[in-house]
């Protein structure tokens, strides 16, 4: 999508999205699927002339079960009007985790040798950030299959400018063995603007072993953003886009779609939280 780049954007940065499943009548009955935390970081030519970073880490899925792959997305913004000079991120690589090769890693990543193993720094260096730039960093490792039901792996990073902290960001998952739902949300937009409509597409599976009846899907609308449209019949309802799946068989899964509007208003790294 072509946008004007004088105007607010969001630059390459998806949405952390978290999902908890609840049951309401028997054990797998009424199961809801919620998309608790959206994160959206908005990039501007600021005012200030400070250069001041920030940072912001999305881990997806938000509940994996062992050995399964997540997918880390890290992202380092310069709001600022100043250039930010000499910028790096840091990573402690959890435990948890499977070790990694760095060359699997964007940004030539730095480890101690060619793989990242829990316990290590994960080096990036980054040079200088231009007013309203970011860049993500990404990589994709594999939770370790002894891990154990409910075990959190936290993800520790920060961002620097010539060796100083300026922002720190560390946010976990959680592994769910149990886990029988599966929810991803990708923007059709990005970047996008402010002011004009952005649509995400809900994709959901089952992949336990038990029907559900009485499914659904919700998704919050985000503050700073005013609902738009939704596919699939779906209800606003308190804040919330809600979607009746009904029943959901073993492998079954499908696709929605929901559009709301950004703000006009939104200014240089503000944060959507949901």
């Amino acid at each position: 999508m072509n946008t004007n780049p004088q105007i607010i954007c969001i630059q390459d940065v998806c949405a952390k999205v978290n999902k908890i499943i609840n049951s309401t009548v028997n054990k797998w009955n009424h199961m809801s699927i919620f998309l608790p935390m959206l994160m959206i970081s908005l990039l501007l030519a600021s005012t200030s002339v400070q250069a001041v970073l920030d940072l912001a880490v999305e881990i997806n899925p938000p509940d994996p079960i062992p050995g399964e792959q997540v997918h880390v997305r890290v992202t380092v913004t310069n709001p600022g009007a100043a250039v930010a000079s000499n910028v790096g991120v840091q990573l402690l690589y959890p435990s948890g985790l499977d070790s990694i090769f760095s060359g699997n890693i964007t940004d030539s990543a730095i480890c101690s040798s060619s793989f990242c193993s829990p316990g290590e720094i994960v080096v990036w260096n980054l040079g200088n950030l231009a007013p309203g730039e970011g860049r993500t960093l990404a990589f994709s490792p594999f939770v370790r299959t002894n891990t154990t039901q409910d075990q959190v792996i936290t993800f520790t990073a920060s961002a620097l400018q010539s060796g100083s902290t300026q922002a720190t960001s560390s946010p976990s998952i959680q592994v769910n063995a149990t886990r029988i739902f599966d929810l991803t949300v990708n923007p059709e937009q990005d970047p996008a603007v402010s002011g004009n409509d952005l649509s995400y597409d809900l994709t959901f599976g089952h992949r336990g072993s038990i029907a559900t009846t009485g499914t659904e899907l919700r998704f919050p609308i985000p503050a700073d953003t005013t609902f738009a449209s939704a596919d699939g019949g779906a209800t606003v309802n308190a804040g919330e886009v809600i979607w009746s799946i009904g029943l959901l068989n073993p492998g079954e899964g499908g696709r929605r779609r929901v559009t709301v509007q950004l703000d006009a208003g939104l200014a240089a790294g503000d944060i959507i939280d949901v």
